[in-house]
């Protein structure tokens, strides 16, 4: 029993020495085919390769060629030499220009490529198309301009895609379409100016986005990106603003509106409308405020008093906006050029229009307004209105404020005897009789024992002339001509 234990075992060591050296046996005097993390490796970097050796184990699961010229890969590069079962092709520094269509075919088990630092300019989209393990795909340093449609579609375990350093400029909405497992997208380096979020929104499992070092166009077509890769907490330093000029250098999550991300707007037509219109149609990406100037000086509502400028917008669902300014009541001296200005985040723009009026109108021109003139003319009647009003209100308070203080103010304008003492009131009655001559009534026979020995004389003297009703006797008197005679007068009468 022991001895035929001992020959099984010695015929089973056998056969796997013989298996072992089957696989190894061909393998070029170049190369190293070894186990490596429990893989059948061919070391056979820098051989001296042109194209893949022919005589490798078709048990191979690893290759090396880094650092060998084999300038391209013709179709069927590997089946072709009955490597059917390679886990992990590593090709860096090979020179490689052209890559076929059909290179990769039969690489259903494929689960690492590395073509880095090569020469590779295009990659067909159906490259990956047989690869439908693959997990890892390294192209970084090829001068790669563009990524087309279809390229990494329907690869359900691809993880990780690296074009750092490469040409790019442009990839497909379509290049990632179904590749649920993707976390790294490696994009740093580049020539992006743009990048549709389309072409990455759906990777929900995205977790290292790098896009450094390109030369963003930080303009309203990039701000979706930047909005999807700020929120998703993607954005990685310094992923900065190379245009436009006004936030150049800027650093993407120092972006603190996101409008800023702006194109220029655009003045696409001023033009003459009726009923004294121009109409201005801007576009924009964010809409621009639009601002009128006529011969460089700002309009706004009603901001010149001969002639009304009235100012209003209308947006449209395309996203444009219509600002008209509306001429009313225009005349000869608003001959000009007028301008719709367009200003945004992007920038600004503006189209002038010369304009000409009738130099002979008064209210309207051709160009005005019969409606709005009217309007005016209304304005101005009822100013004219309520101003002749308030006059009138005014001087009627202030005569019936006088009337009231009239009876009480008129004693101080009477006459004063000489001692101080009042001799006698003349009101309007008596003012009124006296200037018809009337006779005079007779007045109190009371004499100033103060006054002065002439008065009493001519008093005395004229006494005589009156009757016993008070009448004068034969001689009417006239009314006095003067202040002077009328208080002599009343001096008399006294």
């Amino acid at each position: 029993m022991e001895v035929r234990l001992d020959f099984i075992l010695s015929t089973l060591m056998m056969a796997f020495a013989f298996v072992e050296g089957d696989w190894t046996t061909n393998c070029p005097n170049s190369c190293k085919c070894i186990w490596s993390d429990g893989k059948k490796t061919a070391e056979c970097q820098d051989a001296g390769f042109s194209a893949v050796p022919g005589t490798l184990s078709p048990e191979l699961q690893i290759i090396n060629l880094n650092h060998n010229n084999l300038h391209s890969l013709p179709s069927q590069t590997f089946k072709s030499v009955n490597l059917f079962h390679l886990h992990k092709i590593y090709m860096r520094n090979c020179s490689i220009e052209l890559i076929d269509k059909n290179a990769l075919s039969g690489m259903v088990v494929l689960i690492e490529i590395d073509l880095s630092h090569n020469n590779i300019r295009t990659l067909h989209s159906d490259l990956f198309r047989e690869c439908e393990k693959i997990r890892e795909v390294r192209l970084s340093n090829n001068p790669i301009q563009k990524l087309e449609d279809g390229l990494f579609s329907n690869l359900e375990f691809l993880q990780t895609v690296d074009f750092t350093g490469c040409h790019l400029h442009e990839i497909g909405s379509q290049v990632f379409w179904n590749v649920p497992a993707l976390t790294t997208l490696e994009l740093k380096g580049n020539r992006f100016t743009h990048l549709q979020l389309s072409a990455v929104e759906h990777l929900h499992k995205l977790k290292n986005f790098g896009l450094t070092d390109n030369p963003w166009n930080c303009d309203c077509k990039l701000r979706p990106l930047r909005n999807w890769v700020v929120k998703r907490n993607l954005y990685s330093i310094p992923t900065g603003c190379r245009e436009p000029l006004q936030i150049k250098d800027t650093l993407w999550n120092e972006v603190t509106d996101p409008d800023q991300f702006a194109c220029k707007p655009r003045v696409v037509s001023l033009t003459r409308e009726p009923r004294g219109i121009l109409a201005c149609l801007v576009e924009g990406d964010p809409l621009p405020t639009v601002t009128w100037t006529f011969n460089n000086k700002l309009v706004t509502n009603y901001s010149f008093l001969a002639s009304d400028f009235v100012v209003q917008e209308s947006l449209l669902q395309n996203g444009g906006k219509w600002s008209n300014l509306t001429l009313r009541n225009t005349r000869g001296k608003d001959n000009g050029e007028y301008k719709c200005i367009a200003k945004s985040y992007g920038g600004q723009a503006e189209l002038g229009k010369e304009v000409k009026f009738d130099p002979y109108a008064t209210g309207n021109s051709y160009y005005g307004s019969s409606d709005g003139s009217y309007d005016n003319w209304l304005l101005l009647a009822g100013s004219i209105i309520g101003a002749l009003l308030l006059i009138l209100i005014v001087l009627f308070v202030k005569c019936y404020v006088c009337k009231r203080r009239g009876t009480g103010q008129r004693c101080k304008k009477d006459k004063e005897s000489v001692n101080g003492s009042v001799t006698h009131v003349i009101d309007s009655e008596e003012k009124t009789l006296i200037n018809v001559i009337n006779p005079l009534q007779k007045p109190p026979r009371t004499v100033n024992t103060s006054a002065n020995s002439s008065e009493t004389e001519f008093h005395e003297s004229n006494m005589s002339q009156y009757n016993e009703n008070g009448s004068i006797k034969g001689k009417q008197l006239s009314a006095p001509d003067s202040p002077f005679n009328l208080s002599f007068l009343l001096r008399v009468n006294a």
